[in-house]
């Protein structure tokens, strides 16, 4: 069950991307607006069990984001450096 206040927070932010529907397109690029409130509503809401303020914050907005859009980061493999060459007169270190 919602809190009032997580409703009105839904209210607020659906009420602003009501009147700017082209920054609502371009925060939560190829998924649908009500995946993308319903998502918010369930993030306030754990907040709001967690004790934590209702009102979303930037890294749960982008988690939020990334994970209606099936982003998958993409981790570059570390290409390891030996910083030690082995040398007749012992290890030599390279920096």
């Amino acid at each position: 069950m919602d809190n009032v206040d997580i409703q009105i927070y839904v209210s607020q932010m659906k009420t602003f991307f009501g009147q700017n529907p082209d920054e609502l397109r371009n925060l939560i690029g190829n998924t649908t607006p009500s995946n993308f409130f319903d998502g918010v509503r369930k993030v306030a809401l754990s907040n709001y069990d967690n004790g934590d303020d209702i009102q979303l914050t930037n890294n749960q907005l982008i988690e939020l984001i990334v994970e209606l859009n099936n982003i998958k980061s993409e981790t570059k493999s570390k290409e390891k450096y030996n910083l030690f060459m082995e040398h007749r007169l012992g290890k030599i270190y390279w920096n």
